[in-house]
């Protein structure tokens, strides 16, 4: 080619290298530019795994990646202006404005341990959540409702609710027994004129000797302005029984029970009130003896009659505001003849008790706001 022809080819190559050459470098150069950084938690230990997000201006995600083992990541830019996004399960979230003048150098991210808010809601209809001793759950209460429509034998109350106690509580020294806050040896009045039986209303209070689960506590009812009262009776024949494998003829057994309370106004203030209540049990049982003795084979049925009798007497006065004061006395009496024998045990090996108890009892009430 003649240098004649040759210069403006040459010319047009220089043309087109200094027209696209700074273009393409600067082209280049962009495309060279990244975002990268090292991610740590608080402690400065290196946090691989985390998701790490590059977005544009317009919150269009452009880039992403995982943090290397080190905890390293490198994303290409995509922009003058971008928001970087690290995201790892355990951990707060990272939103982080990334610039023109942050490009290209190491950013440090730091990661914090991330909170948990733990809500419990209770949604049920009539149901009341408390902190109150009272409130307690964990509970076996019997009211005087439930008293009365349970078929409990003889109306021993007491030792049907004490089946429910936890017999390692209880252990050797029998069951506690609280009527209305105070240690006793027994209810002081009878079954009708009991409020309500409770079990473990408190387990581990310190106002008891003795955990819950071997206490049982009697709420004793009170007077009341109006007359008020209740009746119980119970009769039992042996009309209907079976005559005994080893009897000659059937015996003639019956039983008598009667037991109810009667309160009401003492006198003409409505703050003094009283509270009777008894019960009387005529028991009258036979025993089938079945032995052989030198005179010969005995078969006979002997009477073992039982009577008891409880009464108590007790009178209020309420000063209000939960304030009370009573005093009482109870008298309890029981008389038991021909006891022990039955089955090879003669009559003339049996015995007889009499018991009598007289109790006066007092008890003050004041709740100190």
């Amino acid at each position: 080619m003649s240098l004649r022809h040759s210069l403006p080819f040459v010319a047009a190559i220089l043309l087109i290298v200094v027209a696209v050459g700074p273009g393409a470098s600067a082209q280049s150069r962009a495309q060279q530019q990244r975002v990268s950084g090292q991610v740590t938690d608080a402690s400065g230990a290196l946090i691989p795994g985390a998701a790490v997000t590059l977005k544009d201006s317009a919150g269009e995600v452009c880039a992403s990646a995982q943090t290397s083992g080190v905890g390293r990541f490198s994303l290409p830019a995509c922009g003058e202006r971008m928001t970087l996004q690290v995201i790892l399960t355990g951990f707060q979230s990272i939103k982080q404005e990334v610039s023109a003048t942050t490009r290209g150098k190491e950013l440090q991210i730091t990661m914090r341990i991330a909170t948990a808010d733990v809500g419990i809601n209770v949604n049920a209809e009539g149901v009341e959540v408390s902190t109150d001793t009272g409130g307690n759950t964990n509970i076996t209460q019997i009211d005087a409702d439930s008293m009365a429509a349970l078929p409990v034998l003889d109306q021993d109350y007491i030792t049907m609710m004490s089946d429910f106690l936890d017999p390692g509580a209880v252990g050797t020294g029998g069951v506690s027994l609280v009527v209305n806050g105070v240690e006793a040896n027994g209810p002081g009045v009878s079954a009708s004129a009991v409020q309500s039986v409770k079990i473990n209303n408190n387990p581990y209070s310190a106002l008891f000797s003795r955990p819950g689960r071997a206490r049982l506590e009697i709420t004793t009812k009170d007077g009341t302005p109006k007359m008020h009262g209740d009746l119980n009776v119970s009769f039992r024949n042996s009309l209907f029984d079976a005559t005994p494998a080893y009897a000659a003829t059937k015996p003639d057994e019956q039983r008598r029970y009667f037991e109810g309370n009667l309160t009401g106004p003492l006198g003409r203030s409505p703050e003094n009130t009283f509270l009777a209540s008894a019960d009387y049990d005529d028991t009258q049982n036979q025993a089938i003896v079945n032995a052989v003795t030198l005179s010969g084979p005995i078969k006979e049925a002997v009477p073992t009659p039982q009577k008891h009798f409880f009464g108590s007497f007790r009178a209020f006065h309420d000063y209000g505001n939960g304030n009370q004061f009573w005093m009482g006395y109870s008298y309890e009496w029981s008389h038991q003849v021909n006891q022990g024998i039955g089955g090879i045990t003669l009559a003339n090996a049996g015995y007889q008790s009499t018991m009598f108890e007289h109790e006066i009892s007092f008890s003050h009430t004041y709740l100190i706001n």
